[in-house]
């Protein structure tokens, strides 16, 4: 968009002096009008000018729209009474005074189903896929990359880099793990957030 900007500049400067006589005295060249054929030349590159950038302005023009569900976070535990099979029960900061439940541990699950619609007209996407859990003050007690799946189609996707279709829905589910050393912070979490990068833009939080 500059170069179009800077090639209009360039193309005025030439119209105007094409339009008055340098060999005039300096008395009358206050008093040149601009011809009609400069005059329909300065009206074709402002249309031209107009044009693509109006162009560029509705096909960028809309937001990304984000909607999630709750996260779900639970503990996989060892059966009590057959200790080869797997419960799982809501992660909650009352297990960690559990300690019948807490000797069974074995690891942490979080999960959240993401829905992502690009209003433009043009193809972006996100990259750098997180989940940060923060604390009270809003400080990260655990910074994770998660699973990626298409909750749709049920396949598994490259968390690193997000593909968003102009005026699609993209629905992902993000899941993970975290270890019995990372309950007590996780306890602590306030809050869950999914981090990305959207393309030349800030990062985007979605809580």
């Amino acid at each position: 968009m500059v170069l179009v900007v800077a090639a209009l500049v360039v193309l005025l400067g030439i119209a105007f002096g094409t339009g008055s006589n340098p060999n005039r005295p300096l008395e009358e060249k206050d008093s040149v009008g601009v011809s009609a054929s400069t005059a329909t030349l300065l009206a074709a590159l402002l249309g031209v000018g107009l044009g693509l950038f109006g162009d560029r302005y509705m096909r960028h023009r809309g937001d990304l729209l984000c909607r999630s569900s709750d996260w779900n976070i639970t503990c996989t535990v060892q059966n009590l009474w057959k200790p080869q099979e797997k419960d799982i029960v809501p992660f909650t900061k009352d297990l960690l005074a559990n300690e019948r439940v807490l000797a069974r541990a074995e690891y942490g699950n979080y999960s959240c189903t993401v829905k992502l619609f690009n209003e433009t007209e043009v193809d972006t996407g996100l990259r750098d896929i997180r989940v940060a859990f923060l604390d009270a003050s809003g400080a990260t007690t655990k910074n994770d990359v998660p699973q990626m799946a298409d909750s749709r189609q049920n396949f598994v996707m490259d968390p690193d880099v997000l593909n968003l279709p102009a005026r699609q829905w993209v629905s992902v589910e993000l899941y993970g793990r975290f270890g019995t050393e990372e309950f007590e912070p996780i306890a602590r979490s306030a809050a869950v957030e999914m981090r990305v990068y959207l393309l030349e833009k800030s990062p985007l939080c979605s809580r």
